[in-house]
């Protein structure tokens, strides 16, 4: 599995949690507005700068010219969204 498909793989989860096309942002405002929510999940932070990472990441490859996995993804990436997603 590429990076591109890890990603869509978590958008289409969290898609269908929202009921949005927008999910993974929707999920990362509702961390973003859920500050006390290091009190209760471990890692949250990181997590959240991870998503909004991958976000990036995501958006340099769809819309800039030259950008491609190969110069934007690093070894783990794609581990680290299939790790998240849960199941």
């Amino acid at each position: 599995m590429n990076f591109i498909d890890s990603y869509k793989k978590l958008e289409k989860l969290c898609s269908e949690i929202y009921g949005d096309n927008h999910g993974i942002s929707l999920y990362i405002d509702e961390m973003t507005n859920t500050p006390q929510g290091s009190r209760y999940v471990n890692n949250w932070h990181e997590d959240l700068k991870q998503l909004k990472h991958y976000r990036w990441v995501r958006n340099q490859i769809v819309h800039e010219p030259g950008c491609t996995e190969a110069n934007m993804c690093k070894s783990g990436d794609i581990q680290w969204i299939i790790a998240f997603i849960p199941g």
